[in-house]
């Protein structure tokens, strides 16, 4: 039943993230905190693998060399206590991209409007990553 519910393509999980990241963010820890600042990271996870899509060539910094392997950009608003992540996005760089292996089934649908968002530049999608969080409630200082 889990892998079914993961497979869906109308499954809208940056909502789902940003409506619990919503819930936390309302707790008095961090909403009153007076020192709040948006972070964005983007990591790399090595890939290996036949058949695996959104995978292309990345420079890991930790690392100091190229890898083949995903790159998630994570916003998340830093406070003197916690972190809290906000929103997530793979970046699909177009050196050596892994293309889909079938088309999706909707083209309309959320997993295939998230797939072509991976495709443009990191800047482009934290910018859209930061107006959501803006849009949502969220608010650093």
């Amino acid at each position: 039943m889990i892998y079914e519910t993961v497979k869906r393509e109308d499954t809208n999980w940056r909502k789902l993230n940003l409506g619990v990241a919503l819930e936390v963010y309302k707790t008095p820890q961090i909403k009153d905190s007076e020192d709040k600042a948006f972070v964005a990271d983007d990591s790399v996870k090595e890939r290996r693998g036949k058949i695996i899509t959104g995978v292309s060539k990345h420079f890991d910094h930790l690392t100091v060399c190229h890898c083949m392997g995903q790159q998630v950009l994570t916003l998340g608003l830093a406070t003197g206590q916690a972190f809290l992540p906000i929103d997530s996005q793979i970046y699909i760089s177009s050196v050596k991209a892994q293309g889909l292996k079938k088309p999706f089934f909707e083209v309309r649908s959320v997993v295939a409007n998230r797939y072509r968002e991976a495709q443009t530049s990191k800047p482009q999608i934290l910018s859209s990553m930061i107006k959501r969080a803006l849009n949502e409630g969220f608010s650093a200082s």
